[in-house]
C-alpha cells in the first residue's frame, strides 16, 4: 500500500489517506489523511469505522461536484447493462 501510494505521489496524483494514526507511514505522500480512531477487540467494529469514512468522503465528494458525479454514475449504469453484471 505505501509502495502504491508513493508511486501516485510520484505521477502526480493526489491521494488521501484514511489511517488509525497520524504517524502511518501512508500520511507523507498523501496530500491529507483523515484519521479514523478504531480502538476496540472487535475487528467488525474496526472495518465499521473504516468504512464509515470513506462513504462520508465519497458522499462529500459527491455533493461537492453533483454533475459530474452525475455523469460518472450514469457512465457506470451504461457500463454495468453493457457487460450484463446486474440482472
Amino acid at each position: 500500500m505505501i509502495e502504491v501510494a508513493n508511486a501516485a505521489r510520484e505521477a502526480g496524483i493526489a491521494t488521501v489517506a484514511i489511517t488509525d494514526l497520524a504517524s502511518s507511514p501512508l500520511v507523507p505522500s498523501s496530500r491529507a489523511a483523515v484519521l479514523v480512531g478504531h480502538q476496540s477487540s472487535f475487528i467488525s467494529n474496526s472495518i465499521g469505522a473504516f468504512m464509515v469514512a470513506a462513504e462520508c468522503l465519497i458522499n462529500a465528494c459527491a455533493a461537492h461536484r453533483p454533475e459530474e458525479t452525475r455523469a460518472a454514475l450514469q457512465a457506470r449504469a451504461r457500463m454495468i447493462r453493457r457487460l450484463g453484471i446486474e440482472v
